[in-house]
């Protein structure tokens, strides 16, 4: 069960978003939440508007890097860990005509001293027992190219947090490993029809690994408004990997589905189909995976 908090008042600067998640089908994991239980903060920060252009947000938000797919799951598909991410710290935006900009410092993927956030990430971030992603700087700017096209980059850069010997190791010590990751992006709608496309490329260097993480991801989003109600779409992905030791050859995934808003929320219904998936150490491996999904929100 999700639980979601919007507000802002007429006139004033100060704006306010929460999504509490709780339950075991709402993707928290005792194991590795701050909350050591089945429910957790999604995302929760105060904004203020510096002007009609420009705002920060203080708290756990959305990252800016890419685009985010229509439904998270099963949506991220070979995104895990670049799609649908929400970390904690501060960001900075400003919106001009024909061109957009975010700037932010994550200093951790979730609350805890040790937790990593499986909310969003879905345990592509190591866990409460091996790594952790910190002290994150996040650039993404967006270009108009047309009247309702946009392309874009955005890069990425941090530390990762050794957490395996977190009670004996000095805390300097810990942070032993990095992450980088850029990403090329465009979005473009014409008329019903929506077209998203990006392609990624993935470095982590995992405290205890030997060897660099290193991998490329490509995704694209088509979508269909058939009616004000309704919306179809397809979010595909593909990634292959250049980790030394890792064979797996290249893998897809594919996700069609369809979207109801039937008042105060949206029914979905998709279909996941995959050969592979991404790991906690962010890199690939083969499995074949098939399932059907149907899911509904509601919005107080």
């Amino acid at each position: 069960m999700f639980l979601y908090l919007d507000d802002q008042q007429e006139g004033s600067p100060w704006s306010l978003s929460a999504e509490m998640r709780f339950g075991p089908g709402s993707f928290t994991d005792p194991g590795n939440n701050s909350t050591g239980d089945t429910f957790g903060l999604h995302k929760a920060w105060v904004g203020y508007s510096i002007s009609d252009t420009r705002d920060l947000k203080l708290g756990k938000s959305q990252v800016p890097f890419g685009w985010k797919t229509v439904n998270f799951w099963p949506g991220d598909l070979l995104l895990g860990g670049y799609g649908d991410q929400m970390d904690v710290g501060v960001k900075y935006s400003e919106t001009g005509k024909n061109t957009r900009y975010q700037l932010a410092y994550y200093h951790a993927d979730d609350w805890g001293e040790t937790s990593t956030d499986t909310m969003d990430d879905n345990g592509h971030w190591g866990s409460s027992e091996s790594y952790r992603k910190v002290h994150t700087v996040v650039g993404n700017i967006d270009y108009r190219v047309a009247a309702d096209q946009w392309m874009g980059v955005s890069l990425q850069a941090g530390e990762l947090q050794d957490l395996r010997f977190i009670d004996t190791v000095p805390a300097e010590a810990e942070i032993s490993g990095d992450h980088s990751a850029w990403n090329l992006h465009y979005e473009g709608r014409f008329d019903e029809f929506l077209l998203k496309a990006q392609w990624l490329d993935i470095r982590r260097d995992i405290p205890g690994e030997t060897s660099e993480i290193k991998n490329q991801r490509a995704a694209i989003e088509l979508g269909f408004d058939a009616t004000e109600r309704w919306f179809t779409y397809l979010d595909a992905s593909w990634a292959d990997t250049d980790t030394a030791g890792n064979d797996s050859d290249a893998v897809t995934a594919f996700a069609p589905g369809a979207r109801y808003h039937y008042g105060p929320g949206w029914i979905y219904l998709e279909y996941l189909t995959s050969n592979g998936d991404i790991g906690p150490d962010g890199d690939i491996y083969e499995a074949d995976f098939s399932a059907i999904y149907a899911s509904i929100d509601y919005y107080f």
